[in-house]
């Protein structure tokens, strides 16, 4: 019994051939739309930082574990569905008398400066989601629910956890 369990926890971690760049790349690009549709919450509540923790946690965190969890196999059409609601939501605010203008260029959307002046708002956004993508990878390989096809390649391939190697050394370079 303790052979057959050492044989199927072997199984589990190997002979891994990734997934394809396309993948990969469609699967990175939710996080932006993600960010997008976050910063559309219409908050105007000052000064509130569990609030604003809080609604990045609804709309980007908790999108994201299940993209790279349960709804891997349909990450095409989530894109797709997020890529349209962006610009739903584009269109609304246009509509609505460009309610889009009042989200300044550096996420002071609760009217609290949470980035430096010094970069520019997109270095932080990128590094945290870079952040919290390893993470959540890292949290989610050892169980069952994580796709083997982003799991960590052996020999040859690419897969989602390849890549945050790559992503780290980008996030280092810009800073």
């Amino acid at each position: 019994n303790n052979k057959v369990m050492n044989q199927a926890k072997i199984e589990f971690v190997s002979n891994h051939n990734g997934s394809s760049l396309t993948y990969v790349l469609v699967l990175l690009l939710h996080l932006p739309l993600y960010i997008r549709i976050q910063r559309y919450v219409p908050i105007n509540i000052k000064n509130i930082r569990s609030l604003r923790i809080l609604c990045e946690l609804l709309f980007i965190l908790l999108p994201l574990c299940l993209n790279i969890s349960i709804f891997a196999d349909y990450i095409y059409y989530t894109f797709i569905c997020l890529f349209m609601l962006c610009v739903l939501l584009k269109f609304i605010s246009n509509i609505r008398g460009g309610a889009d203008n009042k989200l300044p260029i550096h996420n002071n959307y609760l009217n609290i400066n949470i980035y430096h002046e010094d970069k520019p708002f997109f270095v932080t956004e990128f590094k945290g989601a870079a952040m919290c993508l390893t993470c959540l990878c890292i949290l989610f390989v050892d169980f069952h629910t994580f796709p083997r096809y982003n799991a960590k390649t052996e020999e040859y391939g690419m897969s989602l956890m390849d890549i945050g190697v790559g992503i780290f050394i980008l996030s280092s370079g810009i800073t």
